[in-house]
């Protein structure tokens, strides 16, 4: 089974622009020097990162070595993705309910034969 970061998981998106898009988060203007001894990540993997999420459209860099996080992007992914995570809790709540309800029947039935063969074996 693998696993994710809640970022990686709605932004769809691997481990370190994850780490990164999430440093930005808590503070949306950053440069690369300071994120990576944040996250104890070597500059040119930040840079890389950096890279990647200004390619996603995630933050905008200057010339001048600032990145700033595209926060309204970011919360908007943000918000679409908690609402995908609370449809499917909702769904898993669902089955759950369906199946103590198919199991909880099953016993029931279980039970009525018993019964039915308790008067059919044992005098009265």
């Amino acid at each position: 089974m693998k696993i994710q970061t809640l970022f990686q998981y709605i932004f769809d998106i691997p481990v370190y622009p994850s780490k990164v898009l999430l440093a930005l988060y808590i503070s949306p203007i950053s440069t690369a020097m300071e994120i990576g001894e944040r996250l104890g990540i070597s500059r040119g993997k930040v840079y890389q990162t950096i890279q990647f999420l200004e390619k996603e459209g995630f933050v905008d860099r200057s010339e001048r070595g600032i990145i700033k996080l595209r926060t309204d992007m970011v919360e908007s992914k943000l918000r679409e993705g908690i609402k995908e995570l609370n449809e499917i809790a909702n769904n898993l709540v669902i089955l759950k309910q369906r199946a103590i309800k198919e199991e909880k029947d099953a016993i029931l039935k279980k039970l009525d034969r018993l019964e039915k063969l308790e008067k059919e074996f044992v005098p009265s």
